[in-house]
């Protein structure tokens, strides 16, 4: 028998449901007998029950409250905890198929479990439902840990037999043998238990997911735990493999995995007839917030699930908790909870006397918590600073990471971290870039007249030079993604940044026809590796939480500099000539450039960083995979039409502010000075509206709605910016930044076709997108060039030349409305709680 004296903290009711659910008592005992509690209370109405000889352990200045339960946790990934990456499944190819081939060897598995259970015990967590790897011994290893140190461990062997590395495959048949085999060997033997444990959908073909509901049927007693929902590019991937499914979800019910002890994990994206349906089957969701923001998951929305847990038959009828408890509790980090098995309790947790008092509330704990830096734990010394660490771990690394800009500064070398110094000077630099080929990319507009005139060129031959260098940097793109995965931004934005400098003093030196194409097309060169390389350094050297922000920032500059270029060129040239203007761009790319070779660079790669890259590309060629992964892309129906919409409305918006927007503004009377300017003001709406359609899109749950609207009214202002009637400049004013900001429509393209594909082929399907933008932009730019007269044209000219703009628009609307509306859960229609349990 042992007693403990202290403050206790426990629970006499279900929290979640009841106000008065909190048992706070400053001076308790606790006293306990064969690791049962037999009494508990208040310290003078409880010492009666310790019998003399019995000492009381008093501990002032500690806390007594039930151990803690985490309801999902990889024990494998214990060495790889806050690797850096970039989405669920770049994460697991690059990081944990490599790790957990190493639990191959039961020795490494016997090492990693005493670490793991360590960390568990250090933190206070007595109990938790743990991801084995697919080897048996790993299993044995996890569970002989937890048999020495007396603790109830749920766990079980990974089940994967498609879409991972050879070594992590087994089969429908084996997979079930061994569990089988694990299930009589450690199920109820002492306090462990066993979960059937297919890894996620997406690596289970049927016929191991029907095995397993099989197993489950044949040994009642055991758990499922699984992943579910966490990623929308998981969710698409689980539509293409398991086409004749209502959606996620349905997969696992369809073969029998769902149930009162059933744990999924995450669940971060289901809808409400899917909540409503985990409700039903008394299944459980491990909420994992941290993992979530770590990856870029997404929030699990507690209020929209209207958690209600399973209930015992001693309980009483289901109660929905109040919209204010709901919302306390989220902002808590979803402190949710998962009913215990009887008995579930670790010796000496405060519960009510003669048994466990399964009411007893739980943690919320995620799987990636866990403290920065335990290599030593593991039997390797600790990396020195300079290999690089991409990144702290669990929450308190991502708060680091999202509320400190620069961060903590280290002894050693303060100046290499993400998010340091070195980072934000290597994404400025690359941000510089793009800001400074946009400028000469939209000044093209406003010298292509002198440059016409000088060169005894055509309207057509200058039009076409336009769209030569479009479709140039539009080919040119679908590579230049890949191949900064491949080898970085070191020497690939160098040779860019030299491309783009050499095109802008060819571009000075233009004589003929022949010298403009030539500077084009180098120039469009080095330009495919703008936007897509300051997007890399900005996944590369910050921390995944900021990779959208420090994207959406370069969008922002490049609009903003192609708004502010274009008056700033009109003013220069009237001190300066255009060769002189032009020269002064490749100059400033001579400086540039210099800055490239010498401060940008790599972040340093960890040696899982540099394993995983080159098993990745072993015995491939580059070119082959993008071109297959292109394949895919094109065959998905989704990412084509939002291709040739997103096209029609950014290739009409580069038409208008590249070439179109000046001449026009000029027909119409406006000095160039007011064109330029009018001009710069189509992509002052642009920077606006790029962010803001995905505003609207999330506030409506539709992305082909906002699409549809958008075309349709990008149509009507680009009709009104050609064929209105005279305008004061104030309302050109208006219609330039609104043909601007209808523009942003295009962003949605993106959307739907990262949505539409696994992630990945994320970055095959945005360049696709990206490409047809381009492509349909250098239509628009050379058709109507075609179709003017030699000469100076006026407005009725431009006016019978334009209506294909206007008429693209159309069309893009046309298949914008021919999208497939994406699956969502409208909180307005769940009148039926789920469920939830904590990580």
């Amino acid at each position: 028998m042992s007693a403990v004296r202290g403050h206790a903290v426990s629970f006499k009711a279900d929290p979640f449901h009841s106000d008065d659910a909190l048992v706070d008592i400053e001076d308790a005992l606790v006293v306990s007998e064969d690791g049962l509690i037999t009494a508990f209370g208040p310290y003078e109405e409880t010492e009666q029950h310790v019998p003399d000889g019995v000492e009381v352990a008093h501990l002032p200045g500690s806390v007594i409250c039930p151990g803690f339960i985490d309801t999902h946790v990889h024990y494998v990934q214990t060495g790889i905890i806050g690797a850096f990456g970039s989405q669920l499944i770049d994460w697991l190819n690059h990081y944990t198929f490599i790790e957990e081939q190493r639990f191959a060897d039961a020795g490494h598995a016997a090492d990693v479990a005493r670490v793991y259970f360590d960390e568990l015990l250090r933190n206070g967590t007595t109990t938790a439902v743990t991801f084995c790897a697919v080897y048996p011994q790993s299993v044995d290893a996890f569970f002989e840990e937890s048999e020495r140190r007396g603790t109830r461990m749920i766990g079980g062997k990974v089940l994967m037999d498609r879409n991972a590395p050879d070594a992590l495959l087994d089969t429908a048949q084996s997979g079930y043998d061994d569990s089988k085999a694990l299930i009589e060997k450690w199920h109820g033997k002492g306090r462990q238990l066993y979960a059937i444990t297919p890894r996620f959908a997406p690596t289970s073909t049927p016929e191991q997911l029907e095995a397993a509901g099989t197993l489950w049927k044949e040994h009642p007693g055991t758990f499922v735990h699984t992943h579910v929902s966490e990623n929308l590019g998981e969710i698409q991937w689980v539509h293409s493999l398991f086409p004749e499914r209502k959606g996620y979800l349905d997969v696992y019910d369809h073969y029998g995995l769902l149930g009162r002890r059933s744990v999924l994990a995450h669940g971060v994206h289901l809808t409400a007839s899917e909540r409503r349906r985990v409700s039903e089957t008394q299944t459980a969701i491990a909420h994992c917030p941290t993992s979530n923001l770590f990856l870029g998951s997404g929030l699990f929305h507690v209020h929209d699930a209207q958690v209600v847990l399973p209930r015992g038959p001693r309980r009483g009828p289901r109660a929905r908790p109040r919209r204010q408890d709901r919302l306390a509790r989220g902002r808590q980090g979803g402190g949710l909870r998962r009913p215990r098995p009887v008995r579930d309790a670790a010796a000496r947790v405060p519960l009510r006397p003669g048994g466990v008092d399964r009411g007893a509330a739980v943690r919320a704990v995620d799987h990636v918590r866990r403290p920065h830096r335990r290599r030593h734990l593991l039997g390797r010394p600790p990396r020195p600073r300079s290999e690089g660490v991409l990144m702290s771990t669990g929450h308190a690394g991502y708060v680091h990471a999202t509320t400190s800009m620069f961060g903590k500064h280290d002894q050693e070398r303060p100046h290499d971290r993400p998010g340091g110094p070195e980072a934000w000077t290597i994404w400025i630099l690359a941000t510089v870039f793009v800001v400074w080929l946009f400028a000469i990319q939209t000044g093209y507009g406003i010298v292509s007249p002198d440059i016409q005139h000088d060169a005894s060129l055509s309207i057509g031959q200058v039009s076409l030079a336009a769209s030569i260098y479009t479709w140039a940097f539009a080919v040119c793109q679908f590579f230049s993604g890949s191949l900064l995965d491949r080898y970085g931004t070191r020497p690939l934005l160098a040779i860019a940044v030299a491309f783009v400098t050499a095109g802008a003093f060819l571009y000075s030196a233009t004589t003929n026809f022949g010298t403009l194409v030539r500077a084009q097309v180098v120039l469009a060169i080095g330009s495919s590796f703008g936007c897509v390389g300051a997007g890399y350094v900005g996944g590369k050297w910050f921390a995944a939480a900021k990779y959208g922000l420090m994207f959406g920032m370069v969008q922002m500059f490049a609009s903003l500099g192609s708004a502010v270029s274009q008056p700033a060129i009109s003013a220069l040239l009237r001190s300066m000539s255009w060769e002189q203007l032009l020269a002064g761009f490749g100059a400033f790319g001579v400086l540039l450039l210099v800055a490239f070779v010498f401060i940008v660079r790599n972040p340093v790669s960890t040696p899982e960083e540099i394993a995983a890259a080159k098993a990745e590309h072993a015995g491939r060629n580059v070119f082959a995979e993008i071109v297959h992964d292109l394949g895919q892309c094109f065959a998905n129906r989704q990412v084509v039409l939002s291709a040739l919409f997103a096209g029609a409305s950014f290739g009409t918006m580069l038409a208008v502010g590249v070439l179109w927007g000046p001449r026009v503004q000029a027909a119409r009377g406006a000095s160039a000075g007011l064109a330029a300017i009018l001009s710069a003001l189509a992509w002052l709406g642009l920077a606006l509206g790029a962010p803001l359609v995905n505003v609207i899109s999330n506030r409506w749950h539709s992305r082909k709605w906002p699409s549809v609207y958008g075309l349709v009214l990008q149509a009507v202002a680009v009709a009104f910016f050609i064929y209105g009637p005279a305008q004061s400049q104030g309302v050109s004013v208006v219609v330039m930044f609104a043909v601007g900001l209808l523009a942003g429509t295009h962003m949605l393209g993106f959307t739907i076709a990262g949505e539409s594909v696994p992630p990945s082929l994320i970055g095959s399907a945005s360049a696709i997108v990206n490409g047809f933008c381009f492509i349909i932009g250098g239509v628009l730019e050379a058709v109507p060039g075609r179709l003017l007269p030699s000469g100076t044209p006026d407005l009725s000219d431009y006016r019978g030349a334009l209506w294909i703009m206007p008429a693209i628009l159309v069309v893009g609307a046309l298949c914008a409305l021919g999208l497939r509306e994406r699956p969502r859960a409208d909180a307005a229609t769940e009148d039926a709680p789920a469920q939830a349990a904590a990580s």
